[in-house]
């Protein structure tokens, strides 16, 4: 790998948890790993707005029964997890010019961050009362929206001719 070549922070993880990287090079191999990687930000942001989509009617068949607001909640704890990998890729593709840390995006990264913590301490308390779990909710809702918005603005950024997603209609299967 030569001095000048570029790193891309592929949106999985490797088999011991740390992020992955792909060298950025001309070759076959690379365009196809990096075209792999599109299609799973592209995958990742469309579950998590169909989630977001479904929320209002899975709120509402939940109700008051903990079990289903539990697992309501994890799944928005799981989404906001995959969307924020794919923020922190995309962001990380962009050239320093084209975004600053006290950007209003990096800001709801940072409380999206912060929320996780939050959102595991409730969920290991088997004892946790529904209410504190319906709040859970609707904080990962808007956690999960927040960090969703910011990852499809680095994305529009760097544009198809930049090495962003190409996530139009088709795209992504």
């Amino acid at each position: 790998m030569s001095a000048g070549t570029k790193l891309r922070r592929l949106p999985w993880a490797g088999e011991d948890g740390r992020p992955v990287y792909l060298a950025e090079t001309d070759s076959e191999g690379a365009r196809q790993v990096a075209a792999m990687a599109d299609s799973v930000e592209c995958l990742r942001v469309r579950a998590c707005s169909a989630l977001l989509d479904l929320l209002p009617e899975r709120l509402a068949a939940a109700g008051r029964d903990a079990v289903r607001t539990r697992h309501l909640a994890v799944r928005l704890l799981r989404a906001l997890a995959e969307v924020m990998t794919v923020a922190v890729c995309r962001g990380e593709r962009l050239a320093e010019a084209d975004w600053s840390a006290d950007s209003e995006e990096e800001r709801r990264l940072v409380v999206s961050r912060g929320l996780l913590g939050d959102a595991l301490r409730v969920l290991d308390d088997p004892d946790a009362p529904v209410e504190a779990v319906a709040l859970l909710v609707e904080r990962l809702a808007e956690a999960v929206r927040d960090t969703l918005a910011a990852a499809e603005v680095r994305g529009a950024r760097l544009g198809p001719d930049g090495g962003g997603p190409r996530c139009g209609k088709g795209a992504c299967g």
